[in-house]
């Protein structure tokens, strides 16, 4: 069950990581169309 429970969470983690990249990425092309 522990073992189950890390790699859900390792996904999770994974998950919210990707969301964070595309959020950075988005903010930075913003930030080039604004210039």
């Amino acid at each position: 069950m522990k073992g189950l429970r890390m790699v859900v969470g390792n996904d999770e983690i994974c998950e919210e990581t990707k969301k964070e990249k595309f959020v950075e990425e988005v903010s930075e092309r913003r930030k080039v169309h604004l210039r």
